[in-house]
């Protein structure tokens, strides 16, 4: 399972205004449902295409929402939920450090996986989000956490919470994978100075995707200030590219790797930074 907690630029774009009357979650536990689409969220289900259904097989109470991809004459579709009665989110008045839920997941292609994304709002401006891609099966239900970062010390009023069954490569193959969510719940609110205060170790994280094609994040951590190089390298050890090379405070950075002109292969990035150095291996498959 690959985590990737701060695709901010993607998830931030997301957030829409939102006049909802809801103060925590909605519908938290999928028990109320209008036929396939359960009560106060959004699904990409449409007349004649059906990938969100309510299920029985639920980790408590009487239902949970199955997500299934589902390919019609050779394309395949993906299962989305969007939390607000628009899929537009629903008002919050704190901060929240973290979102908790169970799942359970299935997958019919190496490549399926279920994203789950959270994103915060401050009026018109994003200020913190998190998201997690599984990539790993569970035939039984697993708790899990997506971490909220926050890009300063505002109180938003607005989060979106949505999740996704898809393919990376979006093969017809991957029909069938699906995944059963249930228990949404908001954790204690984060203080920023709280975070960083806990940012002790610098830290370069796994691409995502990864596979990739053609973009991918590079996510970093930094406890002090300082010059920070990431460069792109072939199996050879020849730089392709200086993705960053400028000082940066301390905190949590991302850099986006374009790869649309370069061949399908392995390559490798690298930080440096202060003492620091490392690197690691991505994967371009075209």
């Amino acid at each position: 399972m690959k985590t990737f907690s701060g695709q901010f630029k993607f998830i931030l774009s997301l957030l829409l205004i939102s006049t909802s009357s809801f103060a925590q979650i909605p519908n938290e536990g999928f028990e109320q449902w209008s036929g396939n689409n359960p009560v106060n969220w959004v699904t990409s289900n449409v007349e004649g295409f059906v990938f969100v259904t309510p299920s029985g097989n639920s980790f408590s109470g009487s239902f949970a929402a199955r997500l299934e991809a589902k390919a019609f004459s050779g394309v395949l579709g993906q299962a989305i939920i969007s939390a607000g009665p628009d899929g537009e989110g629903f008002p919050v008045n704190q901060r929240h450090g973290q979102l908790s839920l169970y799942y359970k997941f299935h997958k019919t292609t190496p490549t399926a996986f279920l994203n789950i994304s959270v994103g915060f709002k401050k009026g018109e401006d994003g200020i913190g989000a998190g998201v997690i891609a599984i990539n790993d099966e569970a035939d039984q239900y697993v708790p899990i956490t997506i971490p909220v970062t926050y890009i300063n010390g505002e109180i938003p009023d607005l989060a979106v919470i949505t999740i996704i069954v898809n393919d990376q490569f979006l093969n017809p193959a991957a029909s069938g994978s699906y995944a059963e969510i249930d228990n949404l719940s908001f954790e204690p609110l984060t203080d920023v100075k709280d975070e960083d205060e806990l940012l002790k170790d610098y830290k370069l994280e796994q691409n995502f995707p990864n596979p990739f094609n053609p973009t991918t994040a590079i996510r970093f951590s930094i406890p002090e200030s300082g010059n920070t190089t990431i460069k792109v390298f072939n199996v050879l050890g020849s730089e392709i590219a200086t993705l960053l090379d400028e000082v940066k405070q301390s905190g949590t950075h991302e850099v986006v790797f374009n790869a649309a002109e370069l061949p399908s292969g392995a390559y490798f990035y690298s930080i440096e930074v202060n003492n620091f150095h490392e690197v690691k291996k991505m994967i371009l498959m075209k």
